[in-house]
């Protein structure tokens, strides 16, 4: 049976003092006698009052505050995490990065990597003709036209699959800002069919090359069993060639011996 500690109501005020102290100065070295101090009360007896009457001890609720603003400096600043570390009144950033994991559920430099950049928005693949590019990825691929505008001379055309919509497929024609030499090798890398534009999962690598063999996709590797899945590899109409792979769990000693 949990029994509920009654706080002296004339204690109320003292421990208000001292969370109003975390408050203000959590990047102060405070401790336990510190805060005990303020409320003009035993460590003991503080400690058992505090978590009574706000729910959590003292020095948790410290860490949270802590916590806190050092998310804010995250997002707003482009601080170092060890920098960040000191600012909220850590010593140590090994002691920092614990509470902060126990408290957010990840690393400080995870969480700031997430502010910096949150996932890849867009993919740029060479084709020959829009139109036609475009033609081929919606009708035969699936995917959905995203972005389809002029600005001048300049067209900006986008794809996206529907069950990747945050992610855009770029189709370009070699040109500007390209000069003349390297938009002429990429032409002639795509009529070799030698460029390569990225891989594709699948849930059944072999069904859907049937499918898309069937539509008149060009694959240049049938269906293969591989230490990562299955995989096949075709080619768009513009000649870039795609990986398409139904994975599955491996160990770097599946792949030992291997061959590529």
């Amino acid at each position: 049976m949990t029994t509920t500690y009654a706080v002296p109501t004339d204690l109320l005020a003292q421990l208000r003092r001292a969370r109003d102290l975390m408050d203000l100065e959590f990047a102060e070295p405070l401790d336990l006698d510190r805060l005990a101090q303020v409320a003009a009360t035993s460590k003991y007896h503080f400690v058992r009052c505090f978590t009574a009457t706000y729910g959590e001890t003292p020095m948790r609720y410290l860490a949270r505050r802590r916590v806190e603003r050092a998310q804010d400096l995250l997002r707003a600043t482009n601080l170092t995490v060890t920098e960040i570390c000191h600012l909220v009144g850590y010593a140590s950033l090994g002691t920092f990065s614990s509470r902060f994991r126990e408290l957010v559920g990840m690393s400080p430099y995870v969480r700031k990597v997430h502010r910096m950049i949150t996932n890849v928005s867009l993919l740029g693949v060479w084709v020959t003709d829009i139109d036609v590019a475009k033609g081929f990825y919606v009708n035969t691929l699936g995917f959905e036209e995203h972005t389809d505008v002029t600005m001048g001379d300049f067209r900006w055309c986008t794809v996206n699959h529907p069950n990747q919509p945050d992610l855009q497929v770029n189709l370009m024609l070699p040109g500007p800002p390209l000069d003349a030499d390297d938009a002429e090798y990429i032409r002639r890398s795509l009529a070799k069919g030698s460029m390569s534009a990225g891989g594709m999962r699948v849930d059944d690598c072999r069904k859907t090359y049937d499918d898309l063999k069937a539509k008149g996709v060009e694959f240049v590797q049938e269906p293969s069993d591989r230490p990562y899945g299955v995989e096949a590899v075709m080619r768009d109409n513009s000649g870039n060639w795609w990986v398409l792979v139904e994975p599955k769990e491996y160990t770097q000693a599946d792949l030992e011996g291997q061959s590529f």
